[in-house]
């Protein structure tokens, strides 16, 4: 392999001498190139939107579906107590009311009640159907009153065994007047065993 020559400018370049106080100084400037390794700009990766897998969002929709199902049934049950008061008054019952009690939890069906018209911060408590000529099929109306405590039944001489079924499902009832009614011994008796904490006055 031929040897390298290095050219005479070259050699000029690289070694430059400078008189000083009548000295020469002899400099060397280093002509290579210097390795310079150039960084592509980088691009600042997207921020990741808050996702969701499909699991998580049914358990968000059945967590926000069941406070909204608990509010529409108890608006239903309402709405069904409601009418039923009102077919009882139309009978010449009447109906005695008592605040309605439950904490922030009724207060906000109450709130939520008012907004749809629907008037919850009460309960009928007391139905009283003395001297009224009530049917066995007419008690069915009791059935939708469910904080029902004390009904009143006398001298409702139509009123028979059968309309006691209906009050089977009032837990609530603590007291029971069946004065001069068409009731029987076997209905009573039928009627405590579903209610065993009832009294029965007759």
């Amino acid at each position: 392999m031929a040897a390298t020559k290095t050219l005479p400018w070259l050699r000029n370049a690289l070694r430059h001498s400078t008189n000083v106080g009548g000295e020469a100084i002899e400099s060397t400037v280093d002509l290579r190139i210097p390795d310079v390794t150039i960084t592509a700009p980088t691009t600042p990766k997207p921020r990741r939107r808050l996702q969701f897998s499909l699991r998580t969002m049914l358990v968000l929709v059945v967590i926000c579906s069941l406070p909204c199902g608990w509010l529409g049934m108890k608006l239903k049950q309402a709405k069904e107590q409601r009418e039923a008061v009102n077919a009882i008054e139309r009978l010449g019952g009447i109906v005695l009311y008592r605040p309605a009690s439950g904490g922030m939890m009724r207060a906000g069906v109450d709130w939520a009640g008012k907004l749809l018209g629907e008037r919850l911060c009460r309960d009928p408590v007391s139905v009283d159907l003395s001297y009224n000529p009530v049917t066995d099929a007419d008690l069915a109306l009791l059935r939708k009153v469910t904080q029902l405590e004390v009904p009143l039944l006398k001298k409702n001489t139509p009123v028979g065994d059968a309309g006691l079924v209906h009050l089977r499902g009032l837990t609530r009832l603590y007291s029971l007047t069946l004065n001069n009614t068409q009731v029987t011994d076997a209905g009573v008796a039928e009627l405590q065993k579903a209610l065993p904490n009832l009294a029965i006055h007759r």
